[in-house]
């Protein structure tokens, strides 16, 4: 059976690896336009692909996006990366989308997890 992550677990890991890389850390794209899950070493690189990595999604080659994470979070495409679908309620994926959006304008990662949460409670706050 598919382990799927909620909302609250994966907010939980990605605390976690806010806290191994420190709140300030900038992360730092291979160029203007490319969004990287994956080193070519074979380790993680963005906070998504440390997450992915850190619950054993991590893809075994390298997949790159010049369109940025929502083509790899959206359920329509037929990348590999769209296990998301599958492992990650909407609410944790709309998470995730929000976390990289805001990682790929060099927003510090624990700002990027702050606002991205604060963003999702607003929301649910809206539906309510």
């Amino acid at each position: 059976m598919t382990k799927v992550y909620d909302l609250e677990e994966t907010k939980a890991l990605l605390d976690e690896i806010v806290a191994e890389f420190g709140a300030d850390y900038v992360y730092q794209k291979p160029s203007p336009f490319l969004c990287r899950y994956r080193k070519n070493s074979g380790e993680p690189d963005c906070i998504v692909g440390q997450l992915l990595a850190k619950v054993g999604l991590l893809p075994d080659r390298e997949f790159e996006s010049r369109w940025g994470a929502t083509y790899f979070l959206d359920p329509e495409c037929k990348h590999p990366l769209t296990n998301l679908e599958n492992n990650f309620t909407v609410e944790a994926n709309l998470l995730l989308h929000n976390v990289q959006g805001k990682q790929d304008y060099e927003t510090p990662w624990g700002q990027a997890v702050d606002e991205a949460w604060a963003f999702i409670q607003d929301q649910k706050e809206l539906k309510a």
